[in-house]
């Protein structure tokens, strides 16, 4: 059971962070803190501070559960403004559960509007540190892995997820696309080698996109792996060892710009390119 729970954390930290951090936050400020004049006494209910501040910190962590791993799970882009719509569903959600309960404490003396308002305002002060806590902790993961060294391991995986291919970024020469699959062509032994995955250029140009760069509507490639980039009367390649030479389209050559010096410079070359 342990075990369990320690993978779906590692899956998915932030979800997990915001959910047990919103209902610890409202807990502390409710009854550490006793903000927001709560009163401290019995409620007309009969409940303690300590149970009122439990229950709202435990309804608070539901909210967030449900709408993290049930709604926000199954949303396949995680932009900034799909990350908005979930804070904006999890306050709303969270402050009507929260006005719920409030009222069932006290027989219902506090259902008005201008009680709702306040304890929307409220709420929302409260949610904001565990938020944005998650958040910036997402930033600072995503800024670690993009400055892991691009000699690590790198894995593709198909679209129907059975069949994964696993390498060293500096073994990736380029990809080509080939219908609905991609030859990924990569050296093993210093030999030229090539595997077929049922996948596409655009999921693995958004998923690499500091490993590797287009220069064809076909290809992607290895930028560490450039040896020259040649001119010649048919166009522009790039030579990237081993007698691999990958064209270059008009549309992509102002990027070579960035490789200049990093790689040799253009030399003129009768070598014919690869075929598209």
């Amino acid at each position: 059971m342990l075990s369990i729970l320690i993978n779906a954390f590692k899956k998915s930290p932030q979800s997990w962070a915001r959910t047990i951090l919103s209902g610890v936050f409202m807990f502390v400020v409710l009854f550490i803190y006793k903000a927001y004049d709560i009163q401290q006494g019995i409620s007309y209910s009969g409940h303690s501070l300590l149970f009122r501040a439990f229950s709202f910190g435990l309804s608070s962590s539901i909210c967030f559960y449900l709408l993290e791993f049930f709604f926000f799970d199954r949303v396949k882009s995680k932009s900034l403004k799909s990350y908005f719509v979930l804070f904006t569903l999890e306050i709303f959600l969270g402050t009507n559960i929260t006005f719920l309960l409030f009222n069932i404490f006290w027989n219902w003396t506090e259902l008005l509007w201008s009680a709702y308002t306040l304890l929307l305002f409220e709420y929302t002060l409260i949610m904001i540190f565990p938020i944005s806590l998650s958040f910036i902790f997402k930033i600072d993961n995503e800024k670690t892995k993009d400055s892991t060294p691009l000699d690590d391991y790198i894995s593709f995986e198909s679209d129907n997820g059975k069949d994964i291919f696993s390498l060293k970024t500096e073994q990736l020469l380029y990809i080509q696309s080939a219908d609905n699959y991609v030859e990924i062509h990569y050296l093993s032994e210093k030999e030229h080698k090539q595997t077929l995955l049922r996948s596409s250029l655009k999921k693995i140009e958004e998923k690499y996109a500091l490993h590797f760069t287009r220069i064809h509507r076909s290809f992607l490639i290895n930028p560490q792996n450039i040896q020259n980039i040649i001119k010649n009367t048919k166009g522009v390649t790039i030579d990237l060892g081993f007698g691999i030479q990958v064209p270059v389209s008009k549309s992509y050559q102002k990027k070579l710009d960035s490789f200049l010096p990093h790689s040799s410079s253009y030399k003129n070359s009768n070598n014919k390119p690869v075929s598209i």
